[in-house]
């Protein structure tokens, strides 16, 4: 799967437009997908992706940046309050993609 676009309020995959928030997984497509609050990201938001960790987890924070991420969702994935271990993207500063060890 390839994301093939991107503008406010869309996000396409592989040529298919996708105007809710979604995971992508390499088994498909969870859309919609919906978190418990707004825009903050907490583990209980992920544990479809947890049960099985990812070798790879990008976590977009949406064009504005306004989405965060919760604190107890950073030391779930071995980071501490001050740091997750990422890499950051070229094009924004604000998203975060996180590596299992």
């Amino acid at each position: 799967m390839r994301i093939t676009g991107l503008r406010f309020g869309c996000l396409e995959v592989d040529g298919v437009a996708y105007h809710r928030d979604l995971i992508i997984m390499p088994s498909g497509i969870l859309c919609p997908w919906i978190r418990d609050q707004g825009h903050r990201l907490g583990t209980q938001d992920l544990e479809t992706v947890l049960d099985k960790p990812p070798g790879l987890l990008i976590i977009g924070t949406g064009m504005a940046g306004r989405m965060r991420v919760d604190r107890d969702l950073i030391r779930h994935l071995g980071g501490t309050k001050h740091h997750l271990p990422c890499h950051a993207h070229p094009r924004s500063r604000r998203r975060v993609q996180h590596r299992r060890q």
